[in-house]
């Protein structure tokens, strides 16, 4: 498959991800806890909600309005973090992170994640050691528009301000 195919691909499972999106619903307020995210520079607004048992994610939903970028993240980061254990959540959420900002000056080089297009992250789905973030790796191509990272981890900033939350209780 090659680079215009995989962008199409990956486009379509953004545009899938924010048009039906995976755990969009409203936990009831006396379960779990949340946090609520704004991005000013586009009004983009999410409330993510986890219900921790042990050190396990046992459920996650998030509500808001935004982009479909933003929209998208919040879907395929609440797909991948559900069921998982509150230090994997961690390692996923770095991980994600780490993708994200290949090309701003932190993290991995670009040439060494589009070596060829076989080793390229859209290829494989970025995998970091043994994360592998799956859906959420259609999300590299962000790194491309950098006034557009911010919609692509509001979801994940939220996510993590929930964790320190909940840990911290």
């Amino acid at each position: 498959m090659n680079q215009a195919d995989l962008g199409i691909l990956y486009r379509q499972v953004i545009l899938d991800h924010a048009k039906n999106p995976h755990h969009f619903r409203t936990l009831p307020a006396s379960v779990g806890q949340q946090v609520e995210k704004f991005n000013p520079s586009c009004g983009d607004v999410l409330q993510v909600r986890m219900v921790v048992l042990g050190n396990q994610i046992q459920d996650m939903s998030f509500d808001g309005a935004g982009c479909a970028i933003s929209m998208a993240a919040a879907s395929m980061l609440t797909e991948q973090l559900m069921g998982q254990s509150l230090p994997a959540a961690r390692e996923k959420l770095a991980a994600f992170s780490e993708l994200l900002m290949a090309d701003q000056g932190q993290g991995q080089n670009q040439d060494v994640l589009f070596t060829d297009e076989s080793q390229s992250v859209e290829a494989k789905g970025w995998q970091d050691g043994d994360v592998d973030l799956g859906e959420l790796s259609a999300l590299a191509g962000v790194r491309q528009f950098p006034t557009r990272l911010k919609c692509a981890t509001l979801a994940s900033h939220a996510v993590t301000a929930l964790i320190a939350k909940i840990e911290g209780e």
